[in-house]
């Protein structure tokens, strides 16, 4: 076909005077709109999914107020910071499993009570609103905890999440207990006041984000060696610096993975939250997409080095692989511009060193034959001058390379935005400077 943009611009907006008159053909601001809309057409040009079946949880994400909201069977989750209130972008996240049977009934018998801890069910409002959330009593003396006994594979990364607040407490005792083989065993207490854990024994690695009205989520991430049982206990300080006896306990989860994900919410029985898969296909791409030349620029955030992942891919038929072109995040956490044509590498350029998981990334990618580049956060213009474009590309895939099965983002889209021309490099710089 003869593409043209019968587009015109709209609204003030830097990005388009940074591409110095070039009007994009496809504008998907996820952050600003919190919609799917193309801001160009104000059409909905994306086919998502995320499904909701048997085994299987809804999304969760959180709104504008730092309140978890529950997200229904193929419905797109436009994610905030829970402190700030900053909108991020659309969520996408690979699937997960929370293997915590009772994530918020922590009275239920899953939970072990030991030593002389008590949870009294539903005394104070929880992250999502909701009068869920348990009080836990117990002294700073002993074995005192609420334990939950989970199966879990040997040499995997798994990772345990769980709000907390105080109620007079100064310090909450968290311990993972690894079992099985030659044993992996994490102690640590998390201090209200500070936000910090102001102890640790044993490997893992631990991070606290503050939510409203004093809660926090904690996470703790450890591997498992050569065990297969994981006991996740909550309770009494593990050393003498705390006061009080009683804290609120809301969301636990334990999921395998280096990082955590959103909250998956269990009632008796592990569940799986689905793939989120976005992508724009048929008439839909072909009304924006120029195959001669074209500049993308995107701004994402991602989680979880290790396994090679995109924030975008443009690509031939969904089962063919021999035509592509990707902005990729490698198993290193730097990222590269990529292409193939009838199977043969083309586009080939790396990034100058590793991006920061979760942080906000801007990037470039200016696409003609034998006049490629590709720029990050307003740094140097990376050039490939031997590129053939494929003409044979019909979809683009958002946050995912071939397969979300496998090589799923994790992460945030906060814009994705398409120019039909070959952009100069200076309007690259001038664009992803942050």
């Amino acid at each position: 076909m003869t593409w043209k943009c019968t587009n015109t611009p709209k609204g003030d907006n830097k990005l388009y005077s940074d591409a110095k008159g070039v009007v994009p053909s496809l504008d998907l601001r996820f952050a600003e709109g919190k919609t799917l809309n193309d801001y160009m057409t104000g059409q909905n040009l994306i086919t998502f999914s995320r499904p909701v079946g048997a085994n299987q949880s809804p999304g969760t994400y959180v709104d504008e107020n730092g309140i978890i909201q529950l997200s229904s069977a193929d419905t797109p989750r436009f994610d905030h910071d829970p402190t700030t209130g900053e909108s991020l972008g659309l969520l996408i996240e690979e699937s997960r499993t929370n293997l915590v049977t009772y994530s918020e009934q922590f009275d239920n018998a899953a939970w072990v009570k030991s030593g002389d801890s008590a949870v009294t069910a539903d005394q104070t409002v929880a992250p999502d609103g909701t009068t869920t959330a348990d009080l836990l009593t117990c002294s700073n003396a002993g074995p005192n905890r609420v334990t939950n006994l989970v199966s879990v594979s040997a040499s995997t990364d798994y990772t345990a999440t769980v709000f907390v607040k105080s109620g007079d407490r100064t310090h909450l005792g968290i311990r993972l207990y690894i079992f099985g083989g030659t044993f992996v065993d994490l102690i640590c207490n998390f201090e209200f006041a500070s936000g910090t854990f102001s102890y640790i024994s044993g490997p893992g690695t631990l991070s606290a984000t503050p939510y409203p009205n004093g809660w926090y989520r904690l996470t703790i991430t450890i591997g498992t060696g050569n065990n297969t049982s994981l006991e996740f206990r909550l309770g009494g300080a593990y050393i003498n610096e705390g006061t009080g006896t009683t804290a609120y306990l809301w969301g636990a989860q334990l999921e395998a993975g280096s990082f955590p994900t959103s909250y998956i919410p269990t009632t008796g029985t592990a569940l799986t939250r689905s793939a989120d898969v976005a992508s724009i296909t048929g008439t839909n791409f072909s009304s924006w997409y120029n195959p001669n030349q074209g500049t993308i620029y995107a701004k994402n955030t991602y989680q979880g080095t290790g396994i090679q992942k995109s924030f975008w891919t443009l690509k031939d038929s969904l089962n063919n692989s021999t035509d592509y072109i990707g902005l990729v995040v490698k198993t290193s956490g730097q990222l590269r511009a990529a292409s193939n044509k009838a199977g043969a590498l083309q586009l080939f350029i790396n990034g100058i060193g590793a991006i920061t998981e979760g942080d906000n990334v801007h990037t470039a990618v200016a696409l003609q034959e034998n006049n490629c580049a590709f720029c990050t956060d307003g740094g140097s213009v990376l050039p490939d001058t031997t590129v053939l474009l494929s003409d044979n590309l019909e979809r683009l895939l958002i946050g995912y390379l071939y397969d979300p099965t496998v090589q799923q983002l994790t992460g945030h889209i906060a814009r994705l935005t398409y120019f039909p021309e070959r952009l100069p490099d200076s309007s690259l710089q001038t664009m992803t400077t942050p």
